[in-house]
């Protein structure tokens, strides 16, 4: 049966310890800054409040001044504020909200400042917000959205929203353009520049989802510490934890391939491993394990297969071996040249790069070889050797980035442009075994070894614009000898 609590009609879902709002209680025809609770309470049982019902509201203009929505709120049914114009303030959506149904707020016009949409909404429906014109501030949608209603000649999710100033936004799941004013700017939060409609229209097809800068594994902080599975991700703003790997290890390959983040071989209780696993976003899982043990390889996707290119096999063989997954298996493909392991892949003008690193007899290696899909072949050396390199390819250019050589840990960078590798801008700090990535147009170096061992760890990071270094976020522990990649899921 329905009850009331503090003004509002509630039902029970079921036979759960749900309730939906269903209207405003018997005799109650307003109230000043309405909030949906996100607990109440009934014949001494408590209920969570995750649902508004459809029409809940519908023309009740005599709620006012600010409304806050529980976070434990999940669903706003169709219509449930419909016409609701006696409301003069803020609105603020609850942290748990998945769908916002049609016509929810619809002529809500009176809600004022900014409106952003919590990153839990998957689905906004059409008319949600139509003719809210108190909105002068920013709207934000968020990337967890993937669907806003659009019904023809009828009202849109924003339609007549004509006082936003700002739209910002993530992919191609944007509001459509026509709901907003002529002077409404849309900012894309992946590339966040200012652009005019016409050009919105035109290139939001082009948009992608939100990256993240993962670091995986690797030795952690300090002598005695050893190495890690921890994952942590950076998402512009600052790093995070995720879920850790089934299995520590140091020098393995880090790659993205097939939409998962692949985790291949490396060292661990004091050998080289062939297990391999794979991050759908949510959580890791075994996949095929190499054919030979390995690590301090590289690992990259050329020509949408998954190399894993020399390193140091069981016995601590330095091999030229390489082999490469198809998605189901691994097999043995072409073999280097040199014998060399603790060195940088990139695919760079369409060709995939091994980049400097250790060889036998304790040498540290400034040879480069270059694969064309049928063998490899000697290219033009590094000017410094260095083994542990970090290695990306960055406007247009491919760069080696630290490492360990002459003297120790490294903190030069050069750069190869094709033809020969020449002095780009040095580091801030000597790193050795940095993570090297591209992030949001941005160069990343991470963490690394101070002095090449294990005991002067750091987590700082440096970022290169393409002129000079600078700090940038910390990671949340220091580590070298990790892997890092740029991937398009957040954890949960």
């Amino acid at each position: 049966m329905p009850f009331d609590y503090s003004g509002i009609e509630y039902e029970i879902i079921g036979s759960t310890n749900n309730v939906r709002v269903i209207g405003l209680a018997f005799g109650t025809s307003s109230i000043q800054d309405m909030v949906i609770p996100n607990t109440v309470v009934n014949s001494g049982t408590t209920y969570n409040v995750t649902e508004i019902g459809n029409s809940a509201f519908y023309n009740k203009t005599g709620l006012t001044g600010s409304l806050t929505i529980g976070d434990n709120v999940t669903t706003i049914g169709n219509n449930a504020f419909y016409g609701c114009t006696g409301f003069d303030d803020t609105l603020t959506l609850g942290t748990s909200l998945e769908t916002i149904n049609t016509n929810a707020f619809v002529g809500c016009n009176g809600f004022k400042g900014s409106l952003t949409i919590p990153n839990s909404v998957a689905s906004i429906g059409t008319g949600a917000f139509a003719y809210c014109t108190g909105f002068t501030g920013s709207l934000t949608i968020p990337n967890s959205v993937t669907s806003i209603g659009f019904g023809g000649f009828g009202p849109r999710a924003f339609f007549g929203c004509s006082n936003i100033n700002r739209v910002y936004h993530y992919s191609n799941f944007a509001p459509y353009i026509s709901d907003f004013g002529p002077t409404t700017e849309y900012i894309n939060l992946v590339l966040p520049l200012p652009i005019s409609r016409e050009t919105f229209e035109a290139k939001k097809s082009t948009f992608k989802a939100p990256e993240y800068l993962y670091s995986v594994g690797g030795y952690e902080t300090g002598a005695g510490v050893g190495i890690s599975n921890k994952v942590e991700y950076f998402d512009g703003d600052k790093w995070s934890l995720a879920p850790a790997l089934a299995t520590a290890r140091s020098y393995h390959g880090v790659a993205v391939y097939n939409g998962k983040l692949y985790v291949v071989g490396g060292f661990y209780n004091n050998t080289s491993i062939n297990n391999v696993e794979v991050f759908d976003g949510v959580s890791w899982s075994p996949a095929p394990s190499l054919t030979t043990a390995r690590y301090g390889h590289g690992l990259a996707v050329y020509n949408g297969l998954l190399y894993a290119v020399g390193g140091v096999g069981v016995g601590s063989i330095i091999m030229s071996s390489v082999e490469v997954f198809n998605g189901s298996s691994w097999s043995p493909a072409p073999s280097l040249t040199t014998t060399r392991t603790y060195h940088g892949v990139a695919v760079y003008n369409g060709l995939l790069y091994a980049v400097g690193g250790f060889g036998v007899g304790s040498i540290n290696l400034s040879s480069v070889e270059v694969f064309n899909g049928g063998s490899w072949s000697p290219a033009p050396s590094l000017t410094t050797v260095r083994r542990n390199p970090g290695v990306a390819v960055y406007n247009g250019l491919l760069y080696a980035v630290g490492g360990f050589g002459v003297g120790g840990g490294l903190i030069s960078k050069e750069a190869f442009n094709g033809s020969s590798w020449s002095p780009a801008p040095s580091l801030t700090t000597a790193r050795d075994s940095p993570g090297v990535a591209v992030y949001n147009g941005i160069l990343y170096a991470l963490g690394g070894s101070l002095n090449g061992t294990n005991i002067n760890l750091t987590n700082t990071v440096e970022a290169f614009n393409g002129s000079s270094w600078s700090s940038a976020t910390p990671l949340t522990t220091a580590r070298y000898r990790h892997g890092v990649a740029v991937y398009n899921k957040k954890p949960p």
